[in-house]
């Protein structure tokens, strides 16, 4: 369904006056992105007014042609609940089996479900789906018919293909179908027959309840221990036509067709199986590999002073050089005494003294200095200099004045280094003299795809995309003080791709390349690796985004095969890349990982994945608490850029099954990658 477009129409009076925040709407659009990788998504906040929730309906179907329009809230038994009602009222044909399905999901949670008046019908080419108003109704409406809503969308719309491929599932047996515990497990529920349930739904006799319920949020119902339970006791109906899928309700089918896991490794030697060959492993595990199979650029060489520093005596104040040993208060200036003058070695008088500057070295003979504001002006000389002070206090001997070599002593050690040099290291070479060349690895980066073009080419051509991830490449590597020698965009062709790799590997000792490293049937990465006689050290991953980042090697050469998606080559970039790069350049262990804070979630909560994530979120400091707090950016597919925009951290979140649940609640503390650490300048805000 990834082509198709979907629509989400919040009905609350509240959310549209602003008084309460609209959460089951964005609940709606991460299921769709997170189900079906959906892109092309319209949201809409109306108020519970009829006509106005018809009138959208319309808009949304008949002028914007949206594929599928899901509406949550005012399904409820109040007054002002009108969303089935205005459903109803504009739809061309029902759907009573998708809302039946909807039920028989929340009757399993609690029998409250009952009182919820849902609608699913078609107007033209668009499925209307009415889903209830809390969150977690949301939730379970939606995983209780997300198989079956990319079917009914292309029964719609009539895409034969598609359809006849899933009749013929159906009609062997290989397609999901409900248990046949579904039914037993309600009837232990509620005191009714489903039978009695399902013809008091379609009376709507819930309208006419006496106890005239509100509409419930989440807090009402039971709280599974584990949402991801929920999915393997999912109902699940048999896809059908229109006609038939109106005159009876799907009967269960004890087939079950075998999970095969999206992680799973395949099997040596088993030809139909189709899984990676490579095993998943962890990001610590990953780590570990590369830090074995590399080696720093050079060897660490110990930096030192070949002078002393300062190399004169130089006055820490601008003042007066004077003679401490005399105990006079009034002093002759017989001159002056700029940064840079040579060293003045006459004698002087001890009632005598010199203006000196900031930085200017010391008369041989004095050994104090007087600051300008322990002294008076008694005297001027025709020309307005200076002629005579006095002394507003005696000064001790030595007082403000650098000594020689009180920074630093010739011969003293400065450092130790393996050839990268940041800031403070490269001053101190420069504050003695010295200009050590660095010793850093030439990097390449290739981008693959026969889709992508050069920014500066020009007009997009049909069929294409700009090439994004070289010019992110190449920019996070000068960010962090490495320099690109090679950069080109390689073809979907194995023989170009072999080419592209073999001059960049005679260049460059660090390759990094984004795209074609998949398990498509034009993903060539691995395999013009392998024919280059590299070693491919792992192919997958545990991690999201980035499961199939590869790590190969060859002699001196460091291949990282990075994925294609611009933000999951961003996040394997600082996870892998970046703290390879540093290892190469000389850097600790310590320091080749980006720092890590602890931070609090902000957000009212995030579904988890089953591999650990990093997700970009924004940074705040909560005073009330003295804790950074993490505001997951919106929308975190990995094909979307624009989540890296105002990213602070990569925010670390933990498996579910590592966590033991599927949602992760706010308030939970974490750990966050910092990747920009301008956030820190706004904490005393």
């Amino acid at each position: 369904m990834v082509d198709f477009t979907y629509g989400i129409i919040t009905i609350s009076d509240r959310c549209f006056r602003g008084e309460t925040k609209d959460e089951s709407g964005p609940k709606i659009k991460y299921l769709l992105q997170d189900e079906y990788n959906a892109h092309n998504i319209k949201q809409e906040i109306i108020p519970d007014d009829q006509n106005k929730i018809e009138e959208i309906l319309i808009l949304y179907s008949d002028v914007l042609k949206i594929n599928c329009i899901f509406t949550t809230g005012g399904t409820g038994c109040s007054p002002r609940d009108v969303t089935p009602e205005a459903t109803r009222k504009i739809i061309h044909k029902e759907f009573p089996q998708l809302s039946m399905v909807m039920l028989l999901e929340g009757l399993r949670k609690t029998e409250f479900a009952a009182l919820t008046r849902l609608i699913c019908g078609i107007r033209n080419n668009s499925l209307i789906i009415n889903f209830p108003g809390s969150v977690k109704a949301v939730t379970e409406s939606f995983n209780a018919i997300k198989r079956l809503i990319p079917h009914a969308v292309d029964l719609i719309c009539d895409i034969k293909d598609k359809t006849e491929s899933v009749h013929k599932q159906i009609q062997s047996g290989t397609s999901k179908n409900a248990t046949n515990d579904f039914y037993r497990e309600i009837k232990e529920k509620t005191n009714d027959s489903i039978d009695e349930v399902l013809k008091n739904y379609k009376q709507n006799s819930a309208s006419n309840s006496e106890s005239n319920l509100k509409r419930r949020n989440e807090d009402t119902e039971v709280e599974p221990k584990k949402i991801d339970n929920q999915k393997s006791n999912q109902s699940s109906t048999k896809p059908q036509t229109e006609s038939s899928a109106a005159k009876e309700v799907p009967k269960p089918s004890t087939t079950r067709a075998p999970h095969v896991c999206p992680h799973k490794t395949a099997k040596p030697g088993d030809k139909d199986d189709r899984n990676s060959p490579y095993p998943m492993i962890s990001v610590e595990e990953a780590l570990k590999i590369i830090f074995s199979n590399i080696r720093p650029i050079s060897k660490p060489q110990t930096i030192r002073s070949p002078i002393n520093c300062p190399p004169f005596r130089a006055s820490i104040k601008d003042g007066y050089a004077v003679k401490s040993s005399s105990k006079s208060t009034l002093r002759k200036v017989i001159g002056s005494i700029s940064a840079g003058d040579f060293i003045i070695q006459e004698d002087f008088k001890e009632d005598e003294c010199y203006k000196i500057n900031t930085g200017a070295a010391v008369p041989d003979f004095a050994d104090a200095i007087v600051q300008v504001e322990d002294t008076k002006l008694t005297k001027s000389n025709p020309d307005g200099s200076e002629a005579e002070i006095e002394l507003l206090s005696l000064p001790s001997k030595n007082l403000d004045i650098r000594e020689i070599g009180s920074d630093l002593m010739e011969n003293q050690e400065l450092f130790t280094t393996n050839g990268l040099l940041d800031v403070a290291e490269k001053t101190i070479l420069a504050s003695v003299g010295l200009n050590a060349a660095e010793k850093k690895p030439k990097i390449a980066i290739i981008s693959t795809g026969d889709e992508l073009q050069d920014p500066a080419s020009g007009e997009l051509q049909e069929g294409h995309i700009y090439d994004s991830n070289t010019t992110m490449l190449k920019l996070l590597c000068e960010k962090f003080n490495f320099d690109v020698k090679f950069t080109c965009i390689a073809k979907d062709d194995y023989e170009s791709l072999k080419n592209v790799v073999s001059a960049a590997i005679k260049e460059c000792r660090v390759i990094i390349s984004s795209g074609g490293v998949s398990m498509g049937d034009k993903d060539f990465i691995k395999k013009v690796l392998i024919d280059l006689d590299f070693k491919i050290h792992f192919g997958r991953v545990n991690v999201k985004p980035g499961k199939p980042m590869t790590f190969a090697t060859l002699n001196e050469n460091s291949f990282f095969a990075l994925p294609g998606n611009p933000v999951s080559a961003f996040v394997t970039f600082h996870l892998f890349v970046l703290p390879a790069l540093r290892f190469i350049s000389g850097y600790s262990g310590i320091k080749c990982i980006l720092p890590l804070i602890n931070v609090v979630l902000e957000d009212s909560e995030y579904h988890l994945d089953d591999r650990p994530e990093y997700v970009r979120a924004k940074i705040s400091y909560d005073q009330n608490t003295n804790q950074f707090t993490a505001l997951v950016n919106a929308n975190q597919i990995s094909s979307r850029i624009a989540s890296l925009i105002n990213a602070d951290v990569l925010l670390k979140l933990p498996g579910r099954k590592e966590y033991g649940n599927s949602i992760i609640e706010k308030g939970t503390k974490l750990k966050a990658m910092v990747i920009n650490q301008f956030f820190i300048s706004f904490i005393n805000e």
